[in-house]
């Protein structure tokens, strides 16, 4: 398939979640379900979610463009394996690198949204439902998985099991391309989160007064869920990079690539390791 340039690509990926978001007409999503972020329901995640993410204002792969284009090999005859995603933006990565596509999720609500990029892009993709901890994933030959920001959805001793899962979808010689953020270093500033998540709302409201992201949904109805999200998003602390680092090479990785960037954050300028980790061939 062809590669499209760097702004090409985030172009297209802005006007599709413009256009998802438009489509939208419900703050509770019937599809959802419950998952790592919630083990009651994330309609409060995931209703909000998509105009959140047209303003900027979630993470998202495009914090780490770069990393992902890099790393993801183009690969007409790869499989690749989108472990966890919140919405369809790191499936629209997967499908640039060619080949298969599956993505996993243990609630349907995203898997609805990435079902919807792929015939918005004419692209065929396979959408699994299933809990990473307990089920089985649906490959075991994959060249690539990828995942952003998902681990710390996680509390330590299950994400090591996240890792081992991994380990084993993977085909020998296949990679893990993820960031995984880390909650220390000198931009880490637990004062100045708390006062982003308290000014959170305020700001996404201020960002909608100049989007077209409104969709079929009031603006008082939106900015009270993204209050909501603010106080209720929480992130898992895996430790430092060295402590990542050892919790994939104990499932048996190799690490092929790291590197520590600095995002916008949600709440607060936020560190990210960049990973790429390897099962031996």
């Amino acid at each position: 398939m062809t590669v499209s340039s760097a702004p090409a690509f985030l172009a297209e990926l802005r006007a599709s979640v413009a256009e998802w978001c438009a489509t939208v007409s419900s703050l509770s999503p019937a599809s959802c379900s419950h998952g790592p972020v919630d083990a009651v329901s994330c309609a409060w995640y995931h209703g909000v979610w998509p105009f959140l993410r047209e303003v900027d204002m979630v993470s998202s792969p495009t914090w780490h463009h770069d990393f992902y284009r890099t790393w993801l090999p183009r690969d007409p005859g790869g499989r690749v394996l989108v472990s966890g995603t919140a919405d369809f933006s790191m499936v629209a990565y997967a499908i640039e690198a060619g080949g298969e596509v599956i993505v996993l999720d243990q609630c349907r609500t995203p898997l609805d949204a990435s079902e919807w990029y792929a015939r918005r892009a004419g692209v065929p993709l396979t959408a699994r439902q299933g809990d990473l901890l307990r089920d089985d994933l649906p490959v075991t030959d994959a060249t690539v998985i990828v995942s952003d920001a998902l681990l710390t959805r996680f509390a330590p001793a299950d994400a090591a099991i996240v890792a081992k899962k991994w380990f084993a979808a993977l085909a020998p010689g296949g990679r893990v391309v993820t960031t995984v953020r880390i909650h220390s270093g000198s931009e880490f500033d637990a004062t100045g989160e708390a006062r982003g998540r308290a000014r959170f709302a305020e700001r996404f409201r201020q960002r909608l007064d100049g989007s077209a992201a409104h969709g079929k949904l009031g603006t008082a109805d939106l900015v009270a869920a993204a209050g909501v999200y603010a106080d209720k998003m929480t992130s898992a602390n895996l430790g430092s990079e060295e402590s990542i680092r050892r919790l994939f090479e104990a499932a048996g990785f190799t690490i092929v690539h790291e590197a520590i960037a600095v995002v916008p954050g949600e709440f607060a300028p936020t560190r990210y390791l960049r990973l790429v980790a390897e099962r031996p061939a």
